[in-house]
């Protein structure tokens, strides 16, 4: 027995860990199935609303059928959905069995020909977790996508490559035998049949289009984001057709897809409107809270994948510094994980940056419908003519919050939207920065100790120092304004590049006149004198 639970280099605990994975992932299913008490299903609920597409497809079709029946009744427009079809329920429900029947005959096996007591339970316990897999789509059923098998799948096939990789690996440096000729086979048709199985789910569609939608107009018309399946959704091979259609024709108005209904503006500000929140900066995070933070945890995933390249590469160099079997084959492990790596932070940053923009759309949708709902319900007073002409009146009349044309607010907010917008999808440089910042230092700091820190510091105190030397004189940074005077007017067609060197957060939503206000860089207008 290995000296700890992550001594995988002990045949034991590679078998234990392909036990205690899946068995713990089929508990925490059966959990999720069990009626839970009314206080606790409703804490489950409010602490993982956050992290919840706020509008599935389900409800924007609801949302849109709603409207033209003028009547809210989800009912009407979502159809149930029908059972599992009978080729991917045959699928899943046959071969799972066949694996329950193995396992259960190891055990077996193993008892008869007195082994040890683990070498009994193990086999057993990894059956319990196949005769799961093997009910769930009979009992279950759906047509979309089973994500709980697709995660069992995923555990088993991790610990059979643990388990055959290590044996591999033992055979080749430390030159132990290899299990008998029947335990292999059974090892890669396990690993055969595990594949099968992911490939099957993988290929289960999202959604099942409702009675709003004609199958027949998906990935013509209609977008195939919404109804493609797993793995064209993970791989972004939903997006192929459109690609090859502009690269040999030209791309009309007609070939490009409708807008999925979960980021068109009826479902989204009827979602508003249902939230009950009055302030729109808590509509706008509970419209979009699962997506931000979805953007959150996949670019701290992707910052961590990131430095795991250097840090393969490290151990690659150290294995081939003094050449052994051992460390040859641990070289090509590491190698393998780099590529892995490497992998999967493509993969989760089309991810983060998928959900990144879908926020982004949401939220430029939801300000821009408040927008004009707000400035259809003020009072227009262009093209009229006010009788009170004392100072008074000339007063108010100047007073912005008196009254304002439709038009003017329009064009000050919907620069602000497509701003806020824009933020909301590139949020990831504020956070994602720091924290590569730490991981890089805590590298660094491994490598080199505290003299790693020098670079830090000579950093930190010349990027001031680089700003505003680097600022011709009369458009000074607002770190030193004293250093250079402040300019009087700014142009929209003097000094662009300069004004571009300054971070989004301060640049200025609004316009007036012509000339943008930059009242956060110590920069005023110039109202009737030349700049």
């Amino acid at each position: 027995m290995g000296t700890n639970l992550f001594d995988f280099g002990d045949p034991f605990v590679r078998e234990l860990w392909a036990c205690i994975l899946p068995s713990a992932l089929v508990i925490f299913f059966c959990a999720t199935l069990i009626p839970a008490p009314g206080r606790v299903r409703c804490a489950w609920q409010r602490a993982s609303h956050p992290f919840r597409n706020s509008l599935t497809l389900e409800q924007a079709e609801a949302y849109e059928a709603a409207y033209e029946k003028e009547e809210r009744s989800f009912a009407d427009a979502y159809t149930p959905k029908p059972v599992t079809p009978i080729f991917h329920a045959v699928i899943l429900s046959s071969f799972a069995l066949f694996q329950v029947i193995a396992w259960l005959g190891l055990g077996s096996y193993s008892f008869a020909v007195n082994a040890r007591i683990w070498d009994v339970i193990l086999p057993v316990v990894t059956s319990v977790t196949w005769l799961y897999a093997c009910f769930r789509p009979i009992i279950l059923p759906s047509q979309t996508v089973f994500y709980d098998l697709f995660v069992l799948y995923l555990a088993h096939l991790l610990t059979g490559l643990i388990i055959l990789g290590g044996s591999l690996f033992d055979y080749s440096v430390y030159e132990l035998p290899l299990p008998s000729r029947i335990s292999l086979v059974a090892r890669v048709v396990n690993l055969s049949v595990i594949t099968l199985l992911l490939a099957t789910v993988s290929n289960m569609p999202f959604a099942v289009p409702s009675a709003t939608v004609n199958k027949d107009d998906v990935s013509k018309s209609v977008g195939p984001e919404d109804y493609c399946s797993l793995w064209d959704w993970i791989s972004f091979h939903w997006v192929v057709p459109l690609i090859k259609k502009g690269t040999y024709n030209t791309l009309n108005e007609d070939d490009v897809w409708k807008l999925s209904p979960t980021l068109s503006s009826r479902p989204i500000t009827s979602l508003a409107k249902d939230l009950g929140h009055t302030s729109i900066i808590w509509k706008l995070w509970a419209a979009n809270s699962g997506d931000m933070i979805w953007d959150f945890l996949l670019t701290l995933i992707s910052v961590t994948f990131t430095y795991a390249g250097p840090f393969f590469l490290q151990r690659i160099l150290a294995a081939i510094e003094h050449p052994s079997p051992e460390n040859r084959a641990k070289a090509y492990i590491y190698a393998f994980a780099a590529f892995l790596a490497t992998v999967l932070k493509a993969e989760t940053d089309c991810l983060h940056l998928w959900f990144g923009r879908r926020a982004q759309v949401r939220i430029r949708t939801l300000l821009m419908a408040s927008i004009y709902d707000k400035a259809l319900k003020r009072k227009d007073f262009s093209g009229t003519v006010r009788k009170d002409n004392t100072d008074k009146g000339a007063e108010k009349a100047n007073d912005p919050k008196s009254s304002a044309d439709v038009g003017k607010v329009v064009n000050m907010m919907s620069g602000d939207a497509n701003q806020i917008a824009f933020l909301a999808s590139g949020m990831y440089f504020i956070y994602g920065a720091p924290f590569e910042i730490a991981i890089a230092g805590v590298y660094l700091y491994n490598l080199l100790g505290l003299s790693a820190f020098s670079g830090l510091i000579v950093l930190t105190i010349s990027w001031p120092l680089n700003q505003s030397v680097g600022c011709p004189p009369d458009c000074s940074p607002p770190l030193f304004p004293h250093l250079t005077r402040p300019p009087d007017v700014v142009s929209s067609d003097t000094r662009p590049l300069c004004l571009t060197r300054h971070p989004p957060l301060l640049r200025p939503f609004s316009c007036k006149s012509g000339l943008r206000s930059y009242s956060g860089l110590g920069m005023r207008p110039n109202h009737g004198r030349k700049g």
